[in-house]
C-alpha cells in the first residue's frame, strides 16, 4: 500500500459511523489485509465485535473495563478513564505495527473528553498513516481532523427511533 495509505474521518450525530468503519474493515480483511479495530469509550461488547473477532486477520481492541457516560463521571472516574484510554492507545500502537488498516473508533470523542491529548493524537495518526490506512470516528466535527483526513464523511441524523423513546437494540445500535 505505501504511498496510497489515506486517513478517513467519519463524524456526526447519525447512526452509521462504526458501521461504516466495520464494513471497510471487512472489505480490507476480505482482500487479505490485516486490520486492528480499536474502540475507545466502548467496552468491546457491541455485536460487530463478535463477528470481527472471528475473522483471522482482524484484531479487535477495547478498554479493559466498562466506561459509563462521561457526563455522569466524577473527577476520579474521569482520571481513571483517561489512564485506561491512554493504555489502549499505546496497546494499539504495538498491535498495529503490521496492520494494513487501523480503525480508531470514537477517537475524536476520547480527545474531546480530555482522555487523550488531541495534538499528540493528530501527530500519531499522521505517523501511522505512513504505514496503514487509518479510519477515525467521532461525533463532533473537528477541523483539525478534517485538515489531516483524505476522506471526510458526515453521518447526519434526520430521524431516529431513540427520539420517540425506543432504547438501543442489540444487533442494530449495539
Amino acid at each position: 500500500m505505501g504511498l496510497y495509505n489515506k486517513i478517513h474521518y467519519y463524524f456526526g450525530d447519525g447512526k452509521g459511523k462504526t458501521s461504516a468503519a466495520t464494513g471497510t474493515a471487512v472489505r480490507m480483511a476480505g482482500s487479505g489485509g490485516s486490520v486492528v479495530f480499536c474502540q475507545f469509550l466502548k467496552s468491546g461488547t457491541s455485536s460487530e465485535t463478535a463477528v470481527l473477532n472471528n475473522a483471522e486477520n482482524i484484531k479487535c481492541m477495547a478498554v479493559d473495563e466498562p466506561i459509563g457516560f462521561v457526563w455522569n463521571m466524577s473527577r476520579e472516574e474521569k482520571e481513571a478513564t483517561a489512564k485506561v484510554t491512554q493504555r489502549l492507545f499505546e496497546k494499539r500502537a504495538e498491535a498495529g505495527k503490521q496492520a494494513q488498516m487501523i480503525i480508531l473508533d470514537e477517537l475524536t470523542d476520547a480527545a474531546d473528553c480530555g482522555f487523550l491529548d488531541k495534538e499528540w493524537v493528530i501527530s500519531e495518526v499522521q505517523r501511522l498513516s505512513a504505514g496503514a490506512e487509518i479510519i477515525i470516528t467521532g461525533h463532533r466535527q473537528d477541523r483539525d481532523f478534517i485538515r489531516i483526513a483524505d476522506y471526510v464523511s458526515e453521518i447526519k441524523s434526520i430521524k431516529h427511533p431513540y427520539e420517540s423513546g425506543l432504547k438501543a437494540r442489540k444487533g442494530i445500535e449495539f
